[in-house]
């Protein structure tokens, strides 16, 4: 049974509106106090608090129980009295504890008008308490329900959800005030170090910043949002577009700095590694001895420690994951090529496993490197470091004097690196045309000279490298730029003995009928193959033969890979580096152990096409990054007013393409001359912004 007398039919009968008489009404979202000066049929002409006059019906507006003081005659004495009891009430309202009252009403499950509220928590309904009231009842969020006049109290169910976002809000409130002090700090030191609560509310702003893809409409507005506020509240004039006043806001923060990297943002990097994959990286020991391993495992491998492997890598290159050795023998020479067994070592599913599937590959960027598995395992316990046994993969190869292969046989093994030299070191050893390396060599171009004439292809492709002076400080650090011969004797040496490897692994997975990742490339359409005699020698030749070329394929089949001239091509000789090579040796490693394949088809195109999308992001951001510090470098020769010379590689659409010398990019010229392919042209850099890969240019002249 109800405690409460049942409300009157309406609370605003208009009998009660008369001259006098206080009311409230809503306008702009804003509660107003105001009094009556005028009673018509339908409406009231009321004065409000900001001393207007309004004409209102009665819907619009709710009794107050009291009256305009009677000494108050002028229009500025009343406004000045509504305001007053305006602002009384709304510092009163925020101390009363509405849970009470809801607790006294909320079984009656019905709307209540605010006098009944207000003459049961008061015991009275004077003007004081009941609009007090009613400005905590319309700024309640959580206990009741606002229907016009009326209040409802809402079910408990909904109040302990309500309550919940309310938390939230504050909360997000809060983080945004701690946010907004701590920009302003960094605003006045760029030494001040934001929390990791303030990086969360920049996050977001830098994805915008970057153009980062499938952002959607609510983060766009959220984005919009935090921009408006921390520009307010921080009085920053940010023009531009969203990503402009983006980069901007974090620019002027000092979060952004002159080498920041947009596309490190737009595409992600991989996230640290997990404690599980830490762990277990750490757990695993390196390998001491061939003796050392169990009598199992030395029955199925073959002790090569004695030979003088030597690794050809770059200087800098940590994760060394091949190894050759050379011998001579009755008839010629026996040559290895010799492969770290990851497979050996990562067992499928573990935690490390796991890791680096989500991985897919590693990362080299000037800025640094991301390696597919933990450091202490890629640069240390896996790589082939000299003095160092390693268990490993190896090919061992005859080739009789005349450099000619007689046979091959894949056996697990165990090695131990005597040498480690670089390019440039070997580059110099060929010169001389004597020691191992030079043997080496005529090996690799004795293959190679096979695969030509197979239909193989050789195409130059010329490139740069970018290094930094200090990476550790990548906002300071400078940038060089090198020249890099992919075709140089040293590099080629190593090019070809890594496909003569994964040659024969693929051969030897065609041949037991187990499925690898094969690689393979249709022969180019003879109707499409340019007529190089009418293309002169250089860049736009290079660029016209591999622009007939048609797309590599990955399967779990073999087929022909028509650039490299090979009737079978598997990848397997990067399993540090590419997971699609991990899951490879495991094939092979698991055949020559157990006389089947570990894995199925299925399970391979399973693996390839979970690691598919991160591989393509991985593609991306190594271009992206690529181009980003090539175009800082043009950005450097437009501010020295230098032009640069490009060949035209492409006359035969609405723009010409062509390739810029020193950086080896393609890039877009307007047509405004007649030119032809071949053609050696002076451009003139007009505009560009490495930010978001905008280049401009202009031509100059023919050269």
């Amino acid at each position: 049974m109800s405690l409460l007398p049942k409300p009157p039919s309406s609370e605003n009968s208009s009998p009660a509106y008369r001259t006098g008489t206080l009311v409230i009404f809503d306008q702009d979202g804003a509660s107003q106090t105001a009094v009556i000066l005028e009673i018509a049929k339908n409406k009231a002409k009321i004065l409000t608090m900001r001393e207007r006059q309004m004409d209102l019906a009665f819907g619009r507006i709710s009794l107050l129980p009291g009256t305009i003081p009677s000494d108050h005659q002028s229009h500025s004495e009343k406004a000045t009295y509504l305001l007053s009891l305006r602002d009384t009430a709304l510092e009163a309202s925020q101390t009363i504890p509405l849970e009470e009252l809801w607790s006294f009403v909320e079984e009656e499950s019905r709307e209540f008008t605010c006098d009944e509220l207000c003459e049961l928590y008061y015991g009275a309904n004077d003007l004081t308490h009941h609009l007090a009231l009613r400005f905590a009842l319309q700024e309640d969020p959580v206990y009741f329900k606002r229907k016009k006049h009326h209040f409802e109290p809402r079910p408990k169910a909904t109040i302990d959800e309500l309550k919940k976002a309310e938390a939230t809000r504050k909360e997000k409130e809060r983080a945004l005030r701690q946010s907004v002090e701590a920009m302003s700090a960094r605003l006045e030191d760029s030494s001040y170090e934001f929390s990791q609560e303030v990086l969360a509310h920049l996050r977001l702003l830098e994805k915008v910043a970057a153009g980062a893809p499938h952002l959607d409409n609510a983060e766009h507005k959220e984005a919009k949002k935090l921009l408006d506020l921390f520009s307010e509240k921080l009085s920053l004039q940010l023009g531009g577009g969203r990503e402009e006043r983006a980069y901007e806001f974090l620019r002027r923060l000092h979060h952004f700095h002159r080498n920041t990297n947009l596309s490190f943002l737009r595409h992600g990097l991989p996230e640290p590694f997990s404690e599980a994959t830490c762990q277990e990286a750490e757990a695993l020991s390196s390998l001491s001895s061939f003796s050392a391993l169990t009598a199992e495992e030395q029955a199925f491998r073959v002790d090569l420690t004695h030979l003088d492997s030597l690794t050809i890598d770059d200087e800098s290159t940590k994760d060394m994951d091949d190894a050759l050795s050379i011998e001579r023998t009755e008839d010629g020479y026996r040559l290895g090529i010799h492969i770290t067994d990851v497979a050996a070592c990562i067992p499928t599913n573990s935690a490390l496993d796991r890791d680096a599937k989500e991985r897919a590959t590693s990362l080299y960027f000037p800025e640094g490197t991301y390696n597919m598995f933990p450091e202490i395992l890629s640069e240390e316990r896996l790589s082939l470091r000299v003095g160092e046994p390693r268990r490993a993969l190896s090919i061992l190869i005859e080739v009789d004097r005349l450099f000619e292969i007689q046979s091959h046989s894949i056996v697990p093994s165990v090695i131990e690196v005597k040498r480690r030299l670089t390019y440039d070191e070997v580059d110099q050893a060929l010169l001389l045309e004597q020691g191992d390396e030079f043997l080496l060599y005529q090996i690799a171009m004795s293959c190679e000279a096979h695969r030509l004439a197979n239909g193989g292809m050789n195409i130059p492709k010329r490139d740069v490298s970018v290094s930094l002076d200090n990476p550790g400080n990548l906002a300071e650090s400078s940038f060089d730029l090198a020249e890099l011969d992919e075709k140089g004797p040293a590099r080629s040496l190593i090019g070809e003995m890594m496909i003569l490897a994964n040659n024969y692994y693929a051969l030897f997975a065609q041949q037991h009928n187990f499925p690898l990742l094969f690689r393979s490339q249709e022969d180019p359409d003879e109707e499409k193959r340019p007529d190089l005699s009418q293309i002169p020698p250089g860049p736009a030749q290079d660029y016209a033969m591999r622009l007939g070329l048609k797309r590599s394929e990955i399967s779990v089949t073999p087929a022909r890979h028509s650039t490299l001239g090979l009737e079978a091509y598997a990848q397997v000789t990067s399993p540090i580096r590419r997971y699609g090579d991990l899951c490879n040796q495991r094939q092979i490693l698991s055949f020559l152990k157990e006389g089947e394949a570990c894995l199925s088809a299925e399970q391979l195109e399973q693996a390839m096409a979970e690691t598919a999308e991160t591989n393509q992001r991985a593609r991306l951001l190594t271009r992206e990054t690529k181009r980003f510090w090539l175009l800082k470098y043009l950005k450097k020769k437009k501010s020295r007013k230098e032009n640069i010379q490009a060949t035209i590689l492409r006359d035969d659409m609405k723009n010409y393409l062509v390739e810029l010398e020193e950086i080896y990019i393609p890039a877009y010229l307007k047509k405004s001359t007649k030119l032809t392919r071949g053609d050696v042209v002076e451009l003139e850099i007009t505009a560009v912004d490495p930010r978001y890969d905008y280049l401009k240019l202009g031509f100059r002249k023919k050269v």
